[in-house]
């Protein structure tokens, strides 16, 4: 049995489950860089982390606004535990870690594959000090990080193209495929998805959005989209859940004084989704996302999507099919997207939630593990 190494930031709840399934094939131990990153609110219980881990020492400070982690012990534990393959999770908190990795593995001529979610608007900021900073990272991506990557794992398709536009990276050398998830852990196992739901949840007019309160998430955007639609007479509850930045709570107080807006703040779990399963439409109406996992769990759940083109989840989102997709901070794209969904026949609307949900079952367990089992035996 091959094994593998991976280096992975903190230990997430949406990635844990992959870890498990992946020693169902490999000798497989996972290094965590860091405990906890500020602004998650996850709560890992000690029987979550069922797998062969360990936490490295980090020293972990906040430079201009944004979290950088240093570790040490890198060169000893790689000898110690002698992988054939490393996994390492391009993140730029800790590239520098990535760097020393990237190091050893060429020393001691051990594979190194890259585990990576880059994508065209993935930047630190837009101030000088940021531009200068990204500048650099994106040198070292592309002199020293990059080219001595012998596989990358990518988050999806519009990673491959960031990859291969901007990089040259050979697409041989690209393998699609980590944003799986094994729904049964997300929802639970009770969960079927029956069609009767959402014609209950057609009737109610809930819009929902989840995720961190933070002014990239385009929160704001929404709060105006349904202030507009109350001005357009047409009635619908929007939902917010979630936790965050201050400014913004104070954002939708404001605005819940004019408007149906209720805001349960931050849950996870099964609390979370009794809230989600009710709602007729998904909205996400990002300016900058890696991803978007709640396009999964809404999708699984048989609920349409509106998100924007900076989510790199668009890619589940099959524009007029089972969601529609929007121009990013376009308030007024944003509110007629809103507005279509909620005003189309119960007929038309449970044909998004079939195709939704068709979309994604595609995206589960099996999706990301083939990507890693296909990178991974591709070079050892």
């Amino acid at each position: 049995m091959k094994k593998i190494l991976v280096f992975h930031n903190i230990p997430a709840p949406y990635r844990l489950p992959l870890f498990r399934k992946l020693c169902e094939f490999y000798d497989l131990t996972v290094v965590f860089l860091q405990r906890k990153e500020k602004g998650r609110l996850w709560k890992i219980k000690d029987e979550d982390l069922n797998f062969s881990h360990f936490f490295l020492n980090e020293v972990s400070f906040s430079l201009f606004k944004k979290n950088l982690s240093v570790n040490h012990g890198i060169s000893s534990l790689i000898k110690n535990m002698s992988p054939d393959v490393v996994v390492a999770l391009d993140n730029s908190p800790n590239l520098l870690t990535m760097l020393q990795v990237l190091r050893v593995c060429k020393k001691r001529k051990i594979h190194f594959l890259l585990w990576t979610g880059i994508f065209p608007v993935y930047t630190l900021g837009n101030n000088f000090i940021f531009k200068i900073g990204d500048a650099i990272i994106n040198l070292i991506r592309k002199k020293i990080l990059y080219p001595d990557a012998q596989r990358f794992i990518a988050y999806g398709k519009e990673c491959r193209h960031y990859l291969k536009d901007k990089y040259k990276v050979n697409q041989d050398r690209i393998f699609i495929g980590t944003q799986g998830y094994p729904y049964e852990d997300l929802i639970g196992k009770q969960f079927t998805y029956i069609l009767e739901h959402r014609k209950i949840a057609y009737k109610r007019n809930t819009i929902v959005y989840i995720g961190y309160l933070r002014e990239k998430k385009g929160i704001e955007l929404l709060l105006e989209s349904a202030d507009l639609l109350k001005r357009n007479n047409i009635d619908v509850n929007l939902l917010i859940i979630g936790d965050g930045h201050e400014d913004v709570k104070r954002l939708i107080e404001e605005y819940s004084k004019k408007n149906k807006i209720t805001f349960v703040g931050y849950k996870e779990g099964t609390e979370k989704y009794d809230y989600l399963k009710n709602a007729k439409i998904l909205i996400l109406p990002t300016l900058k996302d890696a991803w978007g996992w709640v396009i999964n769990e809404a999708m699984y759940l048989g609920i349409p999507v509106v998100t924007t083109d900076k989510a790199m989840a668009k890619e589940m989102v099959i524009d007029g099919k089972n969601g529609y997709i929007v121009k990013a901070a376009n308030l007024q794209s944003l509110y007629l997207a809103i507005q279509k969904m909620l005003s189309m026949p119960e007929r038309e609307y449970l044909r998004f939630c079939e195709q939704a949900f068709a979309t994604a079952s595609n995206y589960g367990i099996d999706y990301a593990i083939n990507c890693f089992r296909k990178a991974i035996e591709s070079v050892s």
